[in-house]
């Protein structure tokens, strides 16, 4: 499918800005998007396609991939995982309020499970890790199959924007 490829690509670069920085330490990137029906729901590009998304995601049931991207001196692995969502029927006057929070901006399919956006999810079939957009059971397995050892002077968090 052509979001996966989009996702694996996005994840690869997003890890390779770091690495980039760091040659010599393993990297992780990643990226996740919501996917309805086929149609791939990326972040909201102002309050009236967050609204427009989080409508269409109302009381149904979608899909959340993340793909993660391991970069470092060995080369790159990639892996995608996924999740099934279901968010309660929104009512307009929470619909409002969770848009009135600003959570929905630069988040995939508008909504944030970790924050506020928790409070419209009905049920998650598959690991709240993917959904939050890294999973990591898989994450970890990854990291103890490629036998990577990381001490605090590896540990560092860089940010990058979401592309989906």
């Amino acid at each position: 499918l052509e979001f996966r490829r989009v996702l694996f690509r996005s994840s690869v670069e997003k890890a390779n800005v770091v690495a980039g920085l760091h040659p010599h330490v393993p990297v992780l990137g990643a990226d996740t998007c919501v996917e309805l029906d086929g149609v791939v729901h990326g972040q909201p590009r102002d309050r009236d396609d967050a609204r427009r998304i989080l409508l269409a995601l109302s009381g149904r049931t979608h899909n959340v991939h993340t793909a993660v991207s391991l970069v470092g001196p060995r080369g790159t692995v990639t892996f995608h995982d996924s999740a099934r969502v279901t968010l309660q029927a929104l009512g307009p006057h929470i619909l409002e309020w969770y848009l009135d929070t600003g959570e929905p901006f630069g988040k995939a399919g508008a909504y944030a499970v970790q924050g506020h956006g928790g409070v419209l999810v009905a049920r998650v079939h598959g690991a709240m890790s993917t959904v939050v957009g890294l999973p990591l059971r898989r994450t970890a397995d990854l990291l103890d199959r490629k036998s990577t050892r990381l001490n605090s002077s590896h540990v560092s968090e860089s940010r990058m924007p979401s592309s989906a």
